[in-house]
């Protein structure tokens, strides 16, 4: 299986949060490959930095997170992939069609349209809206909430 994981998924992985034991939980009992975006990791990275500035972590532990991921996606724990241009011509398609039902964010359809266009077998996300509107269009989510 091969999975497209989300800002929402990840931050989750490297950050404890309310989701990190669901998500550590679904890597261990989900054999997929985790594909991460550029937008993805960049996504992730500011949502790490952003416990900082709620005063969640310090610095130090941000730097420390960051680090990791940047080191489990080096190491082939996960795979970067680019995005196809063809990803933002899906994503303003699937905004004109469905944003209007769902209120679905721009990254939240971006990462819809990366999963579609990366051909993965489901989407790992913990963001609800994001989750409503990839069941409209058929694609697994994952963990199972």
């Amino acid at each position: 299986m091969t999975g497209y994981a989300d800002a929402s998924f990840l931050t989750s992985i490297y950050v404890i949060d309310r989701n990190s034991q669901v998500a550590a939980e679904t890597l261990q009992s989900v054999s997929a490959d985790i594909i991460v975006s550029e937008f993805a990791w960049t996504e992730t990275i500011n949502a790490i930095y952003q416990f900082c500035f709620r005063n969640a972590i310090r610095r130090s532990e941000a730097d420390r997170a960051s680090s990791t991921f940047a080191a489990d996606i080096q190491a082939g724990i996960m795979f970067l992939r680019e995005l196809p241009a063809s990803t933002y011509l899906l994503s303003r398609s699937i905004s004109s069609q469905w944003t209007p039902d769902f209120g679905t964010r721009t990254g939240d359809v971006i990462h819809l349209a990366a999963c579609l266009e990366l051909k993965c077998d489901a989407l790992f996300s913990f963001d609800r809206r994001q989750r409503a509107l990839a069941e409209k269009v058929s694609v697994k989510c994952l963990p199972h909430l």
